[in-house]
């Protein structure tokens, strides 16, 4: 089988005889360098998992510059079909951006220097 062995040297019959690799470690080999190279790859490439979104949320079309509500997820994975003003139309979840129910409260907290010390800013007058 295979190619002729073309050497001078002494070679025992049962080095000459093919044999298969052990497949369950082979398919368990593939399976952690799989997982490895996915680990490494959303490491590198930032993923994250959004949440889904449910019906009736209002959202941001990011390529759109327009708000809109999901009507319902589309056939595909991960994408939704949306109501606009001016009609209805299918994004993918990399496009949507949810818009906030409520607006977020202001904290002012005093903004501080490497070394710890509060900038206070100065009082300016109003002509």
């Amino acid at each position: 089988m295979g190619c002729n062995i073309r050497t001078p040297l002494p070679v025992s019959p049962a080095q000459l005889t093919p044999e298969w690799p052990d497949l369950k470690a082979l398919e368990r080999r593939d399976r952690e360098m799989k997982l490895k190279q996915a680990i490494w790859y959303n490491r590198r490439h930032k993923t994250q998992t959004r949440p889904n979104l449910i019906p009736g949320q209002k959202v941001w079309v990011k390529n759109i510059p327009k708000p809109g509500i999901i009507r319902e997820p589309a056939q595909t994975t991960r994408s939704y079909d949306i109501d606009l003003p001016a009609g209805s139309l299918r994004r993918n979840r990399s496009h949507i951006r949810v818009v906030p129910s409520a607006p977020r409260a202001i904290q002012e907290t005093p903004k501080t220097t490497r070394s710890g010390r509060t900038i206070r800013v100065p009082v300016l007058m109003d002509l």
